[in-house]
């Protein structure tokens, strides 16, 4: 499988969520290489896949990890989800401290969200070695840009 790159000249292999230049692990093929996860591993596993479960989490992370964004920001960029549907995930990710809210109390007061220190970004290593691994199992009929971003909206548009 050939692998999405950031230009058509650049033939480094690249993150699609980071667009980090990145060195896929070679497979495990060795059955040696195979073992069980002990009960707390597999709920620490079950941990951080629940961290970013859901609809619209993949997609907002992808968003704050470009930079702050208001309600409003993520309402236009995923329009087909309602207001309710965005605000529960962030308050979901901001008790897990993922994100980040910030009151802004001024003459029009508003609320932004951006990435915590250092949850956020360990969440973000996460992505990236999902997006990693899922690069090399990645379907052929996803958007030519490889953007992360793309393909999760690709993929709610036709559910």
């Amino acid at each position: 499988m050939k692998l999405r790159t950031a230009t058509g000249a650049d033939r480094q292999p690249r993150c699609i969520v980071c667009r980090a230049a990145t060195v896929l692990p070679k497979p495990h093929t060795a059955i040696s290489e195979r073992r069980q996860f002990s009960p707390q591993e597999q709920a620490a596993i079950r941990f951080a896949l629940n961290l970013v479960q859901g609809k619209w989490k993949i997609g907002i992370l992808c968003r704050l990890q470009e930079g702050s964004a208001r309600l409003g920001d993520l309402r236009r960029l995923f329009p087909q989800a309602s207001k309710k549907m965005l605000a529960q995930p962030l308050r979901q990710m901001e008790q897990d401290g993922i994100i980040a809210r910030s009151d802004s109390s001024g003459k029009v007061p508003h609320v932004e969200y951006s990435m915590s220190e250092p949850g956020g970004v360990t969440v973000c290593r996460l992505l990236h070695f999902l997006s990693m691994w899922g690069a090399d199992c990645l379907p052929q009929n996803v958007p030519s840009s490889g953007n992360l971003l793309d393909i999760w909206t690709a993929e709610s548009k036709s559910a």
